[in-house]
């Protein structure tokens, strides 16, 4: 299907964008939905934060704002 295409494609993209932005580009995986039973450890292990869902990311903005 597409979806191993995309996640290719994906992957390629945000390293790139990682090796050009470095430490200005923070990458986070929400373990939501169809992802969080992703049992393959790419997109996990890259990411720079895990959170458990994206009502997450609220907490997480605000501990950086500060």
């Amino acid at each position: 299907g597409a979806m191993p295409a995309l996640r290719g494609k994906a992957e390629r993209i945000l390293a790139a964008m990682k090796a050009i932005w470095q430490q200005r580009l923070t990458t986070v995986f929400v373990k939501q939905g169809h992802y969080a039973r992703d049992t393959s450890p790419t997109a996990m292990d890259q990411a720079d934060l895990v959170v458990d869902a994206i009502g997450d990311m609220s907490d997480l903005a605000e501990s950086v704002a500060r």
